[in-house]
């Protein structure tokens, strides 16, 4: 017959990007697939970073107009 086959599942290796030794460059972030949109390369790291929600847009345009208002 053969050898008994295990019950266990097969390890599998990790399914996201491993960087080389000296991190990412920037030719890997424009080479990378299906990176999220938002995705920055800080210091050879990959950093996801949150789109904006609606209540940081308005604080943003609201501190834009006070600002604004304020140097005329």
């Amino acid at each position: 017959m053969g050898a008994p086959k295990s019950v266990l599942p097969e390890a599998s290796g990790p399914s996201w990007p491993i960087p080389t030794e000296g991190g990412w460059t920037a030719d890997d972030l424009d080479r990378l697939p299906n990176l999220p949109p938002h995705t920055e390369l800080i210091d050879g790291s990959l950093v996801f970073a949150s789109p904006q929600t609606v209540f940081h847009a308005r604080a943003v345009s609201f501190f834009e107009r006070q600002l604004g208002d304020s140097g005329r």
